[in-house]
């Protein structure tokens, strides 16, 4: 959000260029002593998640941009997921939200195309949410948000009206509103978490 994002009482920001300071993801508690690099590669969207900092990020290596855990300090950034493990294509992790302790990732595995995983920040706990869009298309996906316990979803799914998606975080747990006749044209969109239970959209 903005050019940096609040985690805990520390503010994570990234400097992209200069010639007297090493770009990368810094993080501060806004004094000079506390300001320090995170990493230097180059970095996505972060959230926070139980044991760290989840983030895309391209290490400028063969792996690509992927997903990485951070401690907060370089030696503690770590791949926790390679989606697409060629030496020519990355899976391009775009970090999209938190749910229940964990973070939606909108990621591309060849076997699945592009969807929606959840990760908690380990590799076992990096999970695909659901193959919406079977096989190796992609899901269009248009927005998404959360309350404690669902997640709302929005985009047209294999061929079908965009009707809201909704999910517990499980697979089986995952369906579709079918809020009016097939093919009405309608798309649900800008999805936004109202108290604890509800959402609004258009």
């Amino acid at each position: 959000s903005g050019w940096g994002t609040p985690i805990g009482n520390e503010l994570w920001f990234r400097i992209l260029t200069g010639s007297s300071v090493q770009r990368g993801l810094y993080r501060t508690d806004g004094t000079a002593n506390g300001t320090r690099l995170v990493t230097s590669h180059e970095t996505g969207a972060l959230i926070p998640v139980g044991p760290g900092v989840l983030l895309s990020a391209d290490d400028g290596t063969q792996v690509g941009r992927e997903l990485y855990l951070s401690d907060g300090t370089p030696a503690g950034t770590i791949l926790i997921a390679d989606l697409m493990p060629t030496a020519t294509r990355s899976s391009n992790p775009q970090v999209i939200g938190a749910f229940q302790g964990r973070a939606l990732v909108l990621g591309h595995e060849p076997a699945s195309g592009r969807e929606l995983w959840l990760s908690d920040g380990t590799p076992a706990g990096t999970t695909l949410l659901m193959d919406l869009e079977p096989g190796p298309a992609s899901f269009d996906f248009r927005g998404s948000a959360a309350n404690d316990r669902q997640i709302m979803i929005t985009g047209p799914v294999a061929n079908s009206d965009a009707d809201p998606l909704f999910s517990d975080g499980t697979a089986r747990g995952t369906y579709q509103l079918d809020l009016f006749p097939s093919n009405s044209g309608f798309l649900a969109s800008n999805p936004i978490a109202f108290g604890a239970d509800r959402f609004l959209f258009s």
